[in-house]
């Protein structure tokens, strides 16, 4: 049985999809300038420390050609006499970076423990059925135990574990797109045993957003009781009534509104949503989402896109987190944003990790996305070597060098347990991947992220 694949963000763009994007025109972000921009508000000469910002909150750029550096915003600015968090959690430092880059110094806020934030109390020994019920009497917290989990019994191991970057947060590596289970042909028995199957497989991450339907309200009911137990990541910054989208009154509004629909106090990881990189350089939306951290609704401010966008996200120290595609057919990232990002201590999130498995169409289909993946299968030629192609996707996204997870988009906890047993048989064989990386180079040269 076929794995079922994410399409942007985790999700399917084919008939059972249920995702209404953003406006076409906000999906791709920049235009054809390469230069890196500098955001509006500095007006500082480079070298110099005002009043409210301290030598460990500069991150300096150096162009190459450049005879100066130039001071660039790390969204650190302080707010009543606070530092605005970066969260890249860790102590000053200063880092190898690659070309182009000068020096990176920023002071990082150490992140509470997730129990910590979510306001619970533990309680000493919650092992037996006796401190279990006495967890519940106290905290009216039901345990994993109600789900119907359905997990495949040839799966016996979780998968690994690790961490999301510097932000405190460990996942495990492989994570569930929850796009799917936004349609009404989804039941809340079918999540319930989907979560379930997550649980026992060690899929601790789950990522939605305001646009795949149903998801967060079906998160919201089904994690009633069990939500100290996941990571809850999501995307948002339209799709507000009454806001115009990619404004701080909509990020801000997405927020409280996601936090409803999800039924918790405090969102793990919230992403800007395929914003464009002019919206981005702006800082309205930045500034907004770094303001809803600060009031500890989100423990963490990502993005999540492709291209220029990605880019400018991973270089301006706002964000502790960034998703973007990450598969055979799109590989780009691994040369690029990726590495970078891993320099930064940014955790990684890769979308699409099976890249639409163009391999199950004889013929090349109709829809256009999955028609691009296709194309770009059928130009690389790639040999599996008598491996399952469900199984080396997987393989490759997930131990890619910097991915912290993939986020496999699915409904059916068969394909969820599938996807672990892939990721538990860990990297692919050497001369594989790099038969891989060859047939990329030489096909592949040009081709952009897939939004």
């Amino acid at each position: 049985m076929a794995l079922e694949d994410g399409a942007a963000d985790g999700t399917s763009r084919g008939p059972s999809s249920v995702r209404s994007d953003p406006p076409p025109n906000l999906l791709h972000g920049g235009g054809d300038d390469e230069q890196e921009a500098r955001p509006a508000g500095l007006g500082r000469d480079p070298g110099e420390v005002g009043p409210e910002e301290t030598e460990a909150e500069r991150v300096v750029h150096h162009h190459p050609g450049a005879g100066d550096r130039e001071e660039r915003p790390n969204f650190l600015t302080r707010q009543r006499g606070r530092p605005r968090p970066l969260l890249v959690r860790d102590s000053i430092t200063a880092v190898q970076m690659p070309a182009g880059v000068d020096r990176i110094e920023a002071h990082h806020l150490e992140a509470p423990a997730l129990r910590e934030v979510r306001g619970e109390r533990a309680l000493p020994g919650e092992r037996g059925p006796a401190e279990k019920e006495e967890r519940r009497r106290h905290t009216g917290k039901r345990d994993w135990e109600g789900l119907d989990s359905g997990i495949l019994p040839e799966v016996t191991s979780p998968v690994p574990s690790r961490p999301l970057g510097r932000t405190g947060i460990t996942v495990g590596a492989l994570g569930l797109g929850a796009g799917r289970i936004g349609g009404p042909e989804t039941s809340d028995a079918d999540v319930d045993r989907l979560l379930g199957t997550a649980r026992d497989l060690g899929v601790s991450l789950i990522d939605t957003a305001r646009s795949y339907g149903a998801s967060e309200e079906r998160l919201g009911r089904a994690l009633q009781g069990r939500r100290q137990d996941v990571v809850l990541s999501t995307k948002l910054g339209y799709g507000v009534p009454g806001v115009p989208d990619w404004t701080g009154p909509a990020v801000e509004a997405g927020v409280d509104g996601a936090l409803q629909r999800l039924r918790t106090d405090v969102i793990d990881v919230v992403h800007l949503h395929s914003c464009p990189r002019e919206v981005l350089e702006r800082g309205e939306v930045v500034d907004a989402l770094l303001r809803t951290v600060l009031a500890g609704k989100v423990r963490v401010a990502a993005y999540s896109g492709e291209d220029q966008a990605l880019d400018w996200a991973v270089r301006s120290g706002a964000f502790g987190v960034v998703q973007c595609s990450v598969s055979l057919v799109d590989q780009g990232v691994l040369s690029g944003p990726v590495p970078l990002a891993a320099v930064h201590g940014i955790g990684v999130l890769a979308k699409r990790p099976l890249g639409n498995a163009p391999w199950r169409f004889a013929q090349r289909p109709e829809a256009p996305d999955v028609a691009e993946a296709w194309d770009r299968f059928a130009a690389l030629r790639l040999d599996p070597i008598g491996l399952p192609w469900e199984a080396l996707a997987a393989r490759f996204s997930a131990h890619a060098a910097g991915v912290s997870a993939i986020l496999l988009g699915t409904a059916s906890a068969d394909h969820l347990a599938s996807a672990a047993r892939a990721v538990a048989e860990g990297p692919l064989p050497v001369g594989l991947l790099s038969a891989i990386h060859d047939a990329y180079a030489r096909a592949g040269r040009g081709w952009s992220g897939r939004v």
